[in-house]
């Protein structure tokens, strides 16, 4: 059996922190592939090895990332809540979870090509691009697959939302870069309600990428324009503040991420965070000033890239508190696990 010292060597340090080849995260964990090896690492509620405090599902002190699975020659890696999903060469899926701890693969699903998690899902929602025609799959972990109804062909895909009553808001770009939305409303296309089939964003935009919230998105075109559409506070009722069709943000963004109810946007010089579809009440995140960040994580804000390939995450994955602490990014820690 290979030691701890030799797995750990897979990951890449980089000063204080470490690199991976391909990043996700969820509202309480990260998750990143080294070598075809997933590596995660987050708040300590998972099970693990005493003490409480600083456990993770893996064993591993919270703090740095312990190793998920490094048989598989992952290529595409997704988190939700206490859950993460791996997507091998062979396009077959795999997952492990709070409740079933070893990667097992998924059953039902045909050859896919695309993972990707809701943050907030429970005990994990996910969707999957097929090979075949590029539509969604989507499943909760220990459930049944199922092919969403009526849905076009998609470039790419993001989700949030979530938890014990599915309530998911989900989004695609087609081949022409246009948006398609489904899951719980608004959705951008004019109405408040409701789609089980995806539904065309109004206006005809074209974006480059997508950021998804629950019951909230945005989209950033190539020249930087940021557009968003739904949800304008955490009530679930339909208020005369909610987008129902998208609105411009902010402009001159790079990229863009969001994450249950907070949309984030790198602009020149500095990063933007704001809460749900209104660009108002801006605020920007500490931990970052004068830090190159090249990207954020494939579906979420919490954690982030910088140009050298290290992460960043926000404080709320290390922090046992009942306080939340998701203003504050820091680097992910080298490896280390319990004596």
């Amino acid at each position: 059996d290979r030691t701890v010292e030799e797995l750990a060597m897979r990951l890449t340090r980089l000063g204080e922190a470490v690199g991976v080849e391909r990043l996700e995260s969820a509202g309480d964990v990260g998750c990143g592939i080294v070598a075809g090896a997933i590596w995660c690492w987050g708040e300590s509620y998972w099970a693990g090895t005493p003490p409480v405090s600083d456990r993770d599902l893996f064993g591993w002190v919270g703090l740095s990332p312990g190793l998920v699975d490094d048989a598989h020659d992952y290529i595409d890696v997704a988190a939700s809540g206490p859950s993460v999903c791996g997507l091998d060469a062979q396009q077959e899926v795999r997952c492990s979870s709070v409740f079933v701890q070893q990667m097992v693969s998924v059953s039902g699903l045909p050859p896919i090509r695309r993972i990707v998690g809701s943050g907030d899902g429970w005990p994990g929602d996910y969707c999957g691009l097929a090979v075949s025609d590029s539509t969604p799959w989507c499943w909760e972990v220990g459930g049944t697959p199922a092919q969403v109804t009526g849905s076009p062909g998609f470039v790419n895909v993001w989700m949030e939302g979530g938890g014990v009553n599915a309530d998911l808001t989900q989004c695609g770009l087609r081949a022409d870069s246009t948006a398609s939305c489904w899951g719980v409303g608004p959705l951008g296309n004019g109405s408040a309600d409701p789609s089980d089939v995806p539904v065309s964003v109004s206006g005809g935009h074209r974006f480059a990428e997508l950021a998804v919230g629950w019951r909230f998105a945005c989209g950033r075109k190539a020249v930087g324009e940021v557009w968003c559409w739904g949800k304008n506070g955490q009530t679930g009722q339909t208020t005369p503040d909610d987008l129902l069709v998208p609105a411009l943000a902010t402009t001159g963004a790079s990229r863009i991420a969001a994450g249950m109810n907070l949309a984030q946007a790198m602009v020149p010089s500095t990063m933007v965070r704001w809460e749900y579809a209104r660009f108002d009440g801006v605020s920007s995140p500490t931990g970052l000033s004068d830090v190159p960040v090249a990207a954020f994580a494939i579906n979420n804000l919490s954690c982030v890239h910088l140009v050298d390939g290290q992460v960043y995450c926000y404080d709320e994955m290390w922090n046992n508190s009942s306080g939340i602490h998701f203003d504050n990014y820091s680097p992910v820690q080298p490896v280390r696990r319990f004596p």
